[in-house]
């Protein structure tokens, strides 16, 4: 986990840090062990947003479509189709709050507006595997 020792930050700075703390993660490293996971025929733009959801796990932020959208400067929709296909390969885990009111709510917080997504722990446990 990053420590920050500033008191107040601005956007960019956060941003910028969670941008380089993604490019130390090996773009070699993050594809052998989603191959090493089983997972078959993805693109380097799925090993790009796992990098990113990898070093936001790692600074301790929420893996969220608008702040993947901000670090990899894409659009919505192709950030938001990658990380519901990790879901379904089990690389990420869409957090859920139980049913209440009609609906399913990612984060009690946002009520139903921003999904959430976590590492998978059996993905979390071979990634950080050899690092131990």
């Amino acid at each position: 986990m990053i420590l920050l020792q500033k008191e107040a930050f601005t956007v960019e700075e956060v941003i910028d840090t969670l941008r380089s703390l993604m490019h130390q993660i090996p773009y070699h490293e993050v594809y052998y062990k989603l191959k090493q996971y089983r997972v078959k025929r993805f693109q380097p733009q799925t090993v790009e947003v796992l990098r990113c959801c990898i070093a936001l796990h790692q600074a301790g932020f929420p893996i969220t479509i608008r702040l993947v959208c901000e670090i990899l400067n894409k659009k919505h929709h192709q950030v938001a189709s990658v990380l519901h296909t990790l879901g379904d390969k089990h690389v990420l885990l869409l957090k859920r709050k139980p049913y209440e009111a009609g609906g399913y709510f990612a984060n009690p917080l946002y009520r139903g507006s921003v999904l959430e997504w976590t590492l998978h722990p059996a993905f979390l446990k071979l990634f950080e595997g050899e690092k131990q």
